[in-house]
């Protein structure tokens, strides 16, 4: 299962808990921003925010 399979399983509550805990962080070392989502067991996952990035990370499978 991707991560995007397995945001689409998920249920409006889980679905509204998950969006509501992804976290934008800015770079102290002039990197490009990053956001901070948990994955399906509840780790911190951090992507860098950029399409290519997020749209990687919704086609890696889940851990």
């Amino acid at each position: 299962m991707t991560n995007a399979e397995w945001i689409r399983s998920m249920s409006n509550e889980e679905l509204a808990t998950w969006l509501h805990n992804i976290c934008a962080f800015v770079s102290l070392y002039d990197e490009e921003p990053y956001l901070s989502v948990l994955d399906n067991k509840g780790n911190a996952a951090e992507i860098h925010d950029a399409f290519g990035d997020i749209l990687h990370w919704l086609g890696k499978e889940t851990a």
